[in-house]
């Protein structure tokens, strides 16, 4: 017999300053009840740290010190209002449309009110394209517009975003259960069940600052036994997507060249902020290969809850997604990094989104462990599934 036709593709691309073709998924792939196709998601989420709080995103020298967190431009969870309407006043030449009040690039008034794919609004005066975020992209592809429990602003405009600055992996299950809690408000009862959620955890960021002194504590099994109970109370929801990010190697930060007194401010900085991330080579030492060991213990949860030992008390079609981006990432360029020598700046964050969204439609076994700035972006087809 002749060979089984090969699988639909999964994604197309577009340069990495293109913006995907809204595409519809095809009754297959919106029937599915595991796997679902990424425009079949109806609400985002993210548990973290500070680097999904945005923290210092767009800080500069001293108002680093404020510790302004940026949740509608965070990289997993970010969706800051867009408005694309056209504003004359704006635009530096008569012909040109400008950006009214948020900086997001609008084409020329004789074609269109918003970017075309493909181009990278050059032509737009004075303004900058709009950020690149994971609901962002996804309300792209997906032509959805706002996706439920996005960001668009602190307080109660922070959505589903339950990230705390400053959080340890010991505060994941406090984390996760007020998700699932908000899920349940935001969405009722029928709903709840129903829709599909994609949730993004990264945590363990503050335990790898301490891991060359705070002994067992901050252990790789210390580690996985402070993360399972979220694993535990998230398996529990029904048609859950986690996004589970593998660690970066965070000793870059020691290695940023901000010049002569740029590396000074930031070797005591960061001394102060993350000791281990420092420039003691035997603290780095430690450190990195820590890092290792925490992504291992990910990667051994999200086997274990999405195996036959958790099949019975996990939600329907509820999965986990090593999404390994980061691991192999360079995040050393001066531009990546907050002015407060440890956060993501704007381009960092966006670095992230774009990991992160790529990773989402690389099938398992595919997934790249590093991202670059100028990497193509992945658009999903009709057939696409998150696996």
């Amino acid at each position: 017999p002749p060979p089984p036709p090969p699988p639909p593709p999964q994604s197309t691309t577009v340069g990495p300053d293109g913006r995907c073709a809204a595409v519809t998924a095809s009754a297959a792939a919106a029937s599915r009840l595991a796997h679902p196709h990424p425009c079949s998601i109806g609400l985002v989420g993210a548990i973290g740290d500070s680097l999904t709080t945005a923290v210092n995103m767009d800080c500069d020298g001293a108002g680093c010190a404020g510790m302004a967190e940026w949740f509608e431009l965070a990289w997993a969870v970010g969706s800051s209002a867009r408005d694309d309407s056209c504003d004359a006043s704006c635009g530096w030449l008569w012909w040109q449309e400008g950006c009214a009040n948020n900086g997001v690039c609008n084409e020329p008034a004789q074609t269109t009110g918003k970017c075309e794919a493909g181009t990278d609004c050059s032509d737009c005066g004075g303004c900058s394209r709009a950020a690149r975020t994971l609901p962002n992209l996804l309300g792209e592809a997906c032509a959805s517009g706002a996706v439920l429990g996005a960001s668009t602003g602190g307080g109660g405009a922070r959505g589903l975003n339950v990230a705390q600055s400053g959080a340890r992996a010991k505060e994941a299950l406090t984390q996760a259960v007020g998700l699932v809690a908000k899920a349940e408000s935001l969405l009722g009862g029928a709903a709840y069940a129903t829709t599909w959620k994609l949730v993004t955890m990264l945590l363990g960021g503050n335990d790898l600052c301490n891991v060359c002194s705070d002994g067992g504590d901050v252990s790789a099994d210390e580690y996985a036994a402070k993360m399972r109970p979220a694993f535990e109370t998230l398996a529990a929801v029904p048609r859950l997507v986690v996004n589970v990010p593998l660690h970066a190697d965070y000793t870059q930060l020691a290695g940023v060249d901000w010049g002569f007194f740029g590396n000074l401010y930031c070797d005591v900085l960061l001394a102060l902020v993350c000791p281990c991330m420092g420039n003691w080579a035997s603290d780095l030492a430690v450190a990195r290969q820590r890092v290792g060991e925490y992504n291992g213990k990910l990667v051994e949860l999200v086997a274990e809850f999405n195996g036959d030992a958790h099949a019975s008390t996990r939600g329907q079609g509820t999965t986990f997604i090593v999404q390994p981006f980061a691991q192999h990432t360079v995040f050393s360029a001066t531009h990546l990094v907050s002015d407060d020598c440890f956060h993501p700046s704007a381009a960092g964050q966006e670095l992230l989104a774009r990991g992160l969204w790529n990773n989402l439609l690389q099938p398992a076994g595919e997934k790249a462990s590093s991202v670059e700035e100028g990497e193509a972006l992945l658009c999903p087809t009709a057939d696409a599934a998150l696996s």
